[in-house]
């Protein structure tokens, strides 16, 4: 979607589009922050100074963290007076785990292409994702497919 179809799905009058429109905002700002607060935690940030930055209390930071506790995605250490979050290998393992299924389902997905009689060109293909350009007739477009969950929470 260019930056032009995204302002005008924004502005439609239409409620399927702008609260899809919606969706897609709230998705692109829950990345951004949780890489910036990655990169804030990696260069020393408190958990004060980072819900000062979002404007949320430290109260609020402190219950997300808690949330990532409480599901092992991190573990705490007591360090004075401050609290300091590590992540743990659960993500990473889960991605280890999942990508036999990936490979499977880029498989299948190039030969459910070419079945319904399209050529399908692999531009990319790593363990993470797929970049296919799909041509009928005179006419191409490509496709970026993520085939990695856990990609956004990891970096």
């Amino acid at each position: 979607m260019t930056s032009g179809e995204f302002v005008a799905s924004i502005q439609s009058a239409d409620p399927a589009v702008g609260l899809r429109a919606v969706g897609a905002l709230h998705r692109l700002a829950e990345r951004v922050e949780a890489i910036h607060v990655r990169l804030a935690r990696e260069q020393g940030w408190s958990w004060e100074q980072i819900g000062d930055a979002l404007g949320v209390s430290r109260q609020s930071v402190f219950k997300g963290a808690s949330l990532l506790e409480g599901h092992k995605l991190v573990t705490s250490i007591e360090d004075g007076r401050f609290r300091r979050y590590y992540p743990t290998g659960l993500l990473f393992g889960r991605r280890e785990a999942h990508r036999p299924r990936a490979k499977v389902f880029a498989d299948q997905f190039l030969k459910q292409l070419q079945s319904g009689g399209l050529t399908p060109h692999v531009l990319r293909r790593t363990d993470r994702q797929l970049l296919v350009r799909i041509s009928r007739g005179k006419s191409a477009e490509a496709i970026d497919l993520t085939l990695d969950p856990y990609t956004t929470v990891l970096q």
